[in-house]
C-alpha cells in the first residue's frame, strides 16, 4: 500500500494540517478490480495528482464524474485537469458548482 498525503482544512479553523492514509493508485484499482467504465472522483484537492499519475487509465471510463476543488488545486490546477481528461478523448458535458461531468462521444454506429 502507499501512502498519500492529503492537506486538510476545517471551517472553523483555516489552517492546513497533513494527514497520511492509506491508498492505491487508480491504475492498481483498475488492475485489481476492474474493468470500469465510470469513475467518480471527489478526493479533496489531490485530482491533479491522480489524473497525472496514469492518464492512459482514463482512456477506459466512457464517464467521469470529478469535483475540482480550485481552493486546494488552484485555477492552473483545475485547468490541468480538464486538459488531461480532454487528452483522453473525454468531452465535459456538464457543470454544477464545484462537480464537472466528462464523457466520451459516442461513435455513430
Amino acid at each position: 500500500r502507499d501512502l498519500h498525503s492529503f492537506p486538510t482544512r476545517r471551517s472553523s479553523d483555516l489552517t492546513a494540517r497533513e494527514v497520511r492514509v492509506p491508498g492505491r493508485s487508480l491504475k492498481d484499482l483498475t488492475e485489481r478490480y476492474g474493468p470500469f467504465s465510470v469513475l467518480i472522483m471527489d478526493i479533496e484537492g489531490a485530482e491533479r495528482d491522480i489524473l497525472e499519475a496514469h492518464p492512459e487509465v482514463l482512456r477506459q471510463f466512457r464517464l467521469v464524474i470529478i469535483e475540482l476543488h480550485d481552493w486546494a488545486i488552484g485555477a492552473e490546477g483545475a485547468g490541468r485537469c480538464r486538459q488531461i481528461l480532454a487528452q483522453a478523448g473525454l468531452q465535459r458535458a456538464g457543470t454544477a458548482n464545484l462537480t464537472e461531468a466528462w464523457q466520451r462521444p459516442v461513435s455513430p454506429s
